[in-house]
């Protein structure tokens, strides 16, 4: 990376990654991560029988999602970097965990759905099958960030 022109107002920023890099990472992060989704979403509604009215599921959905979340996490990690660009790598893989630990919680909550409320293919095994996705999602973005930026950057 070049360094940035000093003004003498300012320290050239050489620790931290450009967002050219991290966005670059993001968008392949996305990519993948989407992909794997649908490809996964599909496999589980048609390997565990789950109603295709389920729409958490259902590829478009699975793929807007995905790419919209990764892309915040790719935000989050570009924010970590400026402010803690020696650390931000570790800093952002604490937060991803945190976050993807949260995120559960969306999926959790539609069991809390009566029986009478399962008209849109809400399920048990539906709810469950959504738990990987955010895994995948995770796992993809931090991967992707640690492998292009090392464990210490």
């Amino acid at each position: 990376e070049p360094l940035e022109p000093t003004d003498g107002r300012h320290e050239p920023t050489t620790d931290s990654p450009s967002l050219r890099r991290i966005g670059r990472a993001t968008l392949i992060a996305a990519t993948i991560s989407a992909l794997a989704n649908v490809a996964l979403a599909t496999a589980l509604r048609i390997g565990l029988g789950i109603d295709p009215v389920f729409r958490p599921l259902s590829p478009a959905g699975v793929a807007v999602l995905t790419v919209a979340f990764t892309c915040i996490g790719g935000v989050v990690f570009a924010v970590i970097a400026r402010r803690w660009p020696t650390d931000a790598v570790r800093r952002f893989t604490f937060v991803a965990i945190v976050v993807l630990i949260v995120s559960l919680a969306a999926p959790l909550s539609l069991l809390g759905a009566t029986q009478s409320q399962w008209t849109s293919g809400v399920s048990t095994t539906a709810v469950f099958a959504l738990i990987p996705l955010h895994v995948v999602a995770a796992t993809v973005l931090v991967v992707t960030i640690r492998r292009s930026f090392g464990s210490g950057s």
